[in-house]
């Protein structure tokens, strides 16, 4: 399981970042899509990879889908 926070804007909302801490906290993996290459450590503090677009993180979400069939 993994969680995909998606940010269009940069704006630093509590509740994001909360849903985000509990998500990792819980054993969830968590990637985050920020516009910016500028982001506080504090949002990123629960988040394995930050991509800077949506075509990133979908080419490694890919690649994450493959490597866990293989294991199957």
């Amino acid at each position: 399981d993994f969680v995909v926070a998606y940010f269009p804007k940069v704006i630093h909302s509590s509740g994001m970042i909360t849903e985000m801490n509990y998500a990792n906290s819980n054993g969830k993996i968590v990637y985050l899509i920020w516009p910016n290459k500028k982001y506080s450590p504090w949002t990123i503090y629960p988040v394995r990879k930050v991509f800077f677009s949506t075509e990133d993180c979908l080419r490694e979400l890919k690649k994450v889908v493959q490597q866990r069939k293989k294991r199957i």
